[in-house]
């Protein structure tokens, strides 16, 4: 079976649609998901820790959710609850919640609601409104592991949005142990590549100091030029990252 989500909005003059197709595609690892060393081992530390906050981070269609849900997937024996608006990938081993207020299930009940149940981790589909900005921080903060997506075009960004939605700068340093920003590129024979930037608690705490990342802190466009280098990557990739 296929899972659809349609949404429909109507303005005065006309009405429009969009049907998405949800990502229900078989379970990967981590090292499926880049062809870097050194991303993969980044990658698999998260799934060491046991609280704090981890955010994936990227542009629409960047590969955000296929890499949140492997990194939930590669933490073995853990209990995992979701809160998801909607729920994009259904898992039989997680308690996955989608937020609907309609019903007055909104980001603060949800949370309520789970951790009655004493959950090791917390998935916060995405980070969209200062709502469910401050739960991701307030969960983190009673010792449990947050792992959550947002929408930005690099880490330094992302943590720019989260201070704009309300996030309080010290609570935020206090929890936000790595964050991360990405793209998808081809490899060819059908098989793509995510490339990343990354930042470990050190570097998060230097950038919310300075407003900037660090001189050490390797970038985006470092990592394609890399890539390219290794012959991971095409070079006219550099020029599809640029545009």
């Amino acid at each position: 079976p296929v899972s659809l989500r349609f949404a429909l909005v109507s303005s005065y003059h006309n009405t429009s649609g969009v049907l998405r197709i949800l990502n229900q595609h078989s379970p990967l690892h981590i090292e499926d998901l880049t062809v870097d060393y050194d991303t993969s081992i980044w990658l698999r530390n998260i799934t060491k820790h046991t609280s704090g906050l981890f955010i994936f981070s990227g542009p629409t269609g960047s590969g955000k959710t296929t890499t949140l849900y492997t990194i939930l997937n590669e933490t073995k024996g853990k209990k995992i609850f979701t809160l998801e608006d909607p729920v994009e990938v259904y898992h039989e081993n997680y308690v996955q919640i989608q937020i609907n207020d309609h019903q007055h299930l909104s980001y603060d009940e949800g949370i309520k609601q789970l951790m009655r149940h004493d959950p090791d981790i917390i998935m916060i589909g995405e980070i969209r409104d200062s709502q469910a900005a401050l739960m991701a921080v307030r969960s983190a903060l009673t010792g449990h592991l947050v792992v959550t997506s947002l929408h930005s075009q690099n880490c330094m960004s992302a943590i720019d949005r989260l201070l704009d939605l309300g996030v309080d700068m010290y609570q935020l340093k206090d929890v936000l142990i790595g964050i991360s920003n990405q793209r998808l590129f081809n490899l060819g024979a059908g098989k793509r590549s995510g490339v990343y930037e990354y930042m470990n608690r050190k570097e998060v705490a230097y950038a919310l100091e300075h407003r900037c990342v660090s001189e050490t802190f390797i970038t985006l466009q470092k990592q394609l030029q890399n890539a390219v280098k290794k012959g991971y990557i095409a070079s006219d990739c550099l020029e599809e990252y640029s545009l």
